[in-house]
């Protein structure tokens, strides 16, 4: 997935022919959509599940500091708080609440 603005038709020719990697992007109002109403459905799904997941990962879990001066503390402490991440969903969903509804697991 890509972002609206970003429509470079040479990186997404690159992509697919070099490395088969299919980019796509949501269409501007003036431009046609070349996606199915189900496809678009979707992509739109995974895209706030993705932007949801950030936005936790760099608001409840400072992701966006992780201070390290060595790249294996980096990798440690990055995989620690995805680790922490993919527990609280865990216990969400044991509980019976929306894995993604992390204060839920965290207020408790």
């Amino acid at each position: 997935m890509g972002v609206k603005g970003y429509l470079s038709y040479l990186l997404k020719s690159n992509l697919d022919s070099k490395q088969a990697i299919k980019r796509e992007t949501p269409v501007r109002y003036n431009m046609v959509d070349h996606l199915e109403h189900t496809e678009q459905t979707f992509l739109n799904g995974t895209r706030q599940l993705v932007e949801t997941v950030i936005g936790q990962l760099t608001g409840q879990f400072n992701m966006n500091k992780v201070w390290a001066r060595k790249m294996w503390a980096l990798s440690e402490r990055l995989s620690c708080k995805i680790k922490a991440h993919g527990s609280g969903m865990l216990s969400n969903t044991l509980i019976k609440n929306k894995p993604l509804q992390l204060e839920h697991v965290f207020s408790s």
